[in-house]
């Protein structure tokens, strides 16, 4: 009687494409290759950031962590501002439970990474 009777009738079909698309890229790549390069992003970040002295949230023992880089600043203000100026930079990123969280992966570039840990070094020296 009313048009309940048409909600089940559509398909995502956009979605189906996308999704068919990806997973086809990541079984041309294959998974290690994958996996490498996402954990070589995160240890890139998690050096690079701990040398602006910013505290890791992310366990730093090899095989604790995977493509998630959490980190904090000396206080929350000042977290959410490293996370403001990311954001305004156009690099994406989240805040977490109070933690700036960063998620490279295996098509991020090390320049990528490089210009976001800069930004944030350039954030961290604005008093």
């Amino acid at each position: 009687a009313d048009g309940r009777r048409f909600e089940p009738g559509t398909l995502n079909t956009l979605g189906i494409i996308g999704l068919d698309a990806s997973l086809s890229l990541y079984e041309e790549l294959g998974a290690d290759f994958v996996q490498s390069r996402v954990l070589e992003n995160s240890a890139f970040l998690i050096r690079e950031l701990a040398a602006l002295g910013v505290e890791i949230v992310t366990p730093l023992e090899p095989g604790a962590h995977a493509g998630i880089v959490s980190l904090r600043a000396e206080t929350p203000e000042r977290t959410r501002e490293l996370y403001r100026s990311l954001r305004a930079g156009g690099v994406l990123s989240a805040m977490r439970g109070g933690n700036l969280r960063l998620s490279p992966h295996y098509h991020n570039s090390t320049a990528q990474l490089g210009a976001t840990v800069q930004r944030l070094g350039e954030t961290l020296r604005r008093r």
